[in-house]
């Protein structure tokens, strides 16, 4: 698979049903995207604050494509 890079994920996933959230993750990993632009929001889908979603935001650059 070709490299994603610039890319930004955000990741939300549902934590209570054992580890499904690893699969997204590491999928991104291996197309290429860097620990540093993966934003995992680990928090009760009731919060409506998403921290990791600012933060993978105020990551973006020009020419960077932002993956939700």
């Amino acid at each position: 698979m070709d490299s994603i890079d610039p890319l930004t994920a955000h990741h939300r996933g549902t934590w209570r049903r054992g580890d499904p959230c690893q699969a997204q993750p590491a999928a991104l990993k291996k197309a290429g995207l860097k620990d540093q632009h993966i934003f995992l929001e680990k928090i009760s889908s009731r919060r409506w604050d998403r921290p990791e979603l600012c933060h993978a935001l105020d990551a973006l650059r020009e020419g960077d494509v932002p993956v939700m």
